[in-house]
Formats: structure tokens, sequence, C-alpha cells
């Protein structure tokens, strides 16, 4: 975005992967990542794969995805379902 100091640190501006909406200007233009996880990705995909089912989706992560998901889970009204170990689920066993 050419902010100054956006790439100074791992933690912060290009680096961060915290899925919050930035509230103070001049970050607030475009580090929204709790909006777009929450608005403009589901809009997106159910536009372009007519096929999903708005009614019945979830959301899940990995590690540091693993985070984002629990905390929008927290902000919003959707279904979590969470997967611990999958090699122990008979349906998984072909695929781990």
């Amino acid at each position: 975005m050419g902010i100054d100091g956006e790439d100074d640190s791992w933690d912060f501006g290009t680096g961060a992967g915290f899925y919050v909406d930035a509230t103070k200007a001049p970050w607030s233009k475009g580090y929204n990542m709790y909006s777009y996880i929450r608005d403009e990705l589901p809009a997106a995909l159910f536009a372009q794969f007519t096929q999903l089912d708005g009614e019945r989706m979830s959301i899940c992560g990995h590690s540091m995805g693993g985070h984002g998901a629990l905390t929008l889970v927290r902000c919003l009204l959707i279904h979590l379902t969470p997967l611990s170990f999958p090699a122990s689920c008979l349906s998984n066993r072909t695929g781990f």
C-alpha cells in the first residue's frame, strides 16, 4: 500500500497475519482482513461457484489459520467443527 513503516517488522503491516480490521488511518484504508474473510471472500466464492450452499458453510485453518478461524467464530454466528486428528477418522484413513 506504500505506507511508511509497513515493511519494517514481521508482525506488523505487510507481515501481520491477524484477522482484524485496522481502525486508524492510514492503515484502515487497506488492512481489513476481518471484513475480507467475513464479507468479500464468501461473496466472491458464492459468485464464482454457484453450487456452494451459503446456509451450510464452515471455516477451518491450521496453525495461524486455526487461530484466525477461532477468532472469527467468536465474532460470527457460524458453526465450527474442530478437526484435531483426521487420521483417526475411519473415512480419512485412506488419505493418511
